[in-house]
């Protein structure tokens, strides 16, 4: 599959999305469940603990940039001049036969130096809902385009980079037993498209929830469901299928929102494979302390790919960025726990955060990594026009089976003059520190830029 071809099917998911805004209300985004492609009811979930609130919109983006170490590298680092073209939107539509989802923060880029060739890079996960539980049948439509690192102990630049694009399609059938209680078969196909490398891949879902509420904001529910992923090469990668089942709750009460499932999953890899078991569990926890502040938590282990993480990543990305997948095609178990705290008001965001992640692969135990983060992140409006957003997050990486770590700091700055009601500018800084145990991928950079924005709806 092309880079072209890749970047084309993402925005024209982008322009699907952005064509559908004027057809009804908009409301603040809450981030889908993880496992919402294997569960497309699950967006309509009673409660869905977020781990941020803002206000939807769509805005393109323009600018330049100059990096005084466009490649990352120890010393004598060369410098370029970057301009871009890009999508950032974040919102949540409702509507009675279709609802629309997005978010995006995605930029096309053209070293006007010739370091690398022009390439995308950034996030954009969009998705459509036709019809509602309530109705006896459904289509979900899902597209999340986004990168994986080939070197997983390389920095992340665009020779580095794998663009990948994972797709998701298919219908889900809803028998109704009462005013209560519902029944919902559902069948799934999704492709993962890779721009080089050679691990495009099928995947088929199939499974089954029963549901009932136990009030207007409490529901439980029992599922099943089997994965079967097959590759288009048989020599790049072993085939597999997972299988799960397991009980969910969700309620909201005045105060506190919750979404917790357990059970169990089974990993079976074809053609003479392993076969390996073990819990499942998702948890999303919000709790709000007082009319502007909530903490919150999320954590989950299941059986995850590359594809999967990426669409995780591009839902609950964080606002200094998230870490890339890797370019495999290995299943692996994945472990990861969020504990936050959020204030919220009209002129002012705070928030901070520390994540702990673990990937135990199947086959390619030298990926094996754990992954602790902290972040915070502030965005204040000090007049009417004028507003600024500091970010900064501290990464440290350790993979746990080769003599391999690093520490990354990232800080990142901006501040945004309005020029009407639509349109603005914004002076944006950021810098970037690494070390580790391997000299060769440490790097310091700094870069300055210059960005207009146009604002399609709502406000950013």
């Amino acid at each position: 599959m092309t880079g072209s071809n890749l970047r084309s099917r993402h925005l024209a998911a982008a322009l699907l999305i952005a064509a559908g805004s004027s057809q009804g209300a908009w409301a603040q985004t809450a981030a889908p469940s993880a496992g919402q492609e294997a569960d497309p009811s699950a967006a309509e979930s009673v409660a869905t603990a977020v781990s941020r609130t803002t206000e939807s919109f769509i805005a393109l983006r323009a600018g330049t940039e100059y990096s005084d170490n466009v490649r990352r590298v120890p010393s004598n680092g060369s410098s370029d001049t970057l301009a871009r073209l890009g999508l950032a939107m974040d919102f949540e539509r409702i509507g009675e036969r279709l609802s629309l989802t997005g978010r995006a923060n995605v930029d096309y880029l053209e070293y006007l130096d010739n370091t690398y060739d022009g390439t995308a890079r950034g996030y954009l996960d969009a998705g459509a809902d036709w019809g509602t539980q309530r109705n006896l049948l459904q289509w979900t439509l899902r597209d999340t385009f986004g990168q994986s690192l080939n070197n997983s102990t390389g920095t992340d630049t665009p020779d580095n980079l794998e663009n990948v694009n994972f797709i998701t399609t298919g219908p889900t059938l809803n028998l109704h037993f009462g005013l209560v209680t519902r029944l919902s078969l559902f069948g799934l196909y999704s492709k993962t498209m890779y721009e080089n490398a050679n691990l495009d891949s099928d995947r088929t879902t199939g499974g089954i929830e029963l549901a009932r509420e136990l009030s207007k904001r409490s529901t439980v529910s029992i599922e099943a469901s089997q994965d079967n992923n097959r590759f288009d090469d048989f020599g790049s990668a072993r085939d597999f299928d997972t299988r799960r089942a397991y009980v969910r709750w969700a309620a909201e009460g005045f105060r506190t929102t919750l979404d917790v499932s357990a059970g169990y999953t089974e990993l079976e890899q074809k053609n003479g494979g392993d076969k390996s078991s073990g819990p499942l569990y998702e948890v999303s926890i919000e709790r709000r302390l007082a009319s502007s502040s909530a903490i919150f938590l999320n954590a989950r282990e299941e059986f995850s790919t590359a594809s999967d993480l990426l669409r995780v990543q591009a839902t609950t990305g964080s606002p200094t960025g998230s870490v890339d997948p890797l370019t495999t095609a290995d299943p692996f178990r994945n472990r990861t726990a969020r504990l936050g705290w959020r204030f919220d008001r009209p002129r002012m965001h705070l928030q901070f955060a520390g994540a702990w992640g673990q990937e135990r692969y199947e086959q390619t135990i030298s990926l094996d990594r754990t992954i602790k983060a902290l972040e915070a992140s502030v965005d204040r409006r000090i007049t009417s026009t004028v507003g600024i957003n500091v970010s900064a997050r501290y990464e440290r990486q350790k993979f746990d089976n080769v003599a391999a770590s690093y520490n990354q700091t990232t800080l990142l700055a901006d501040i945004t003059k309005d020029l009407g009601r639509r349109l603005g500018l914004s002076l944006t800084l950021g810098r970037y520190d690494r070390s580790g145990s391997d000299l060769f991928s440490d790097f310091t950079e700094n870069r300055i830029g210059l960005e207009l924005r146009y604002t399609l709806y709502g406000t950013r």
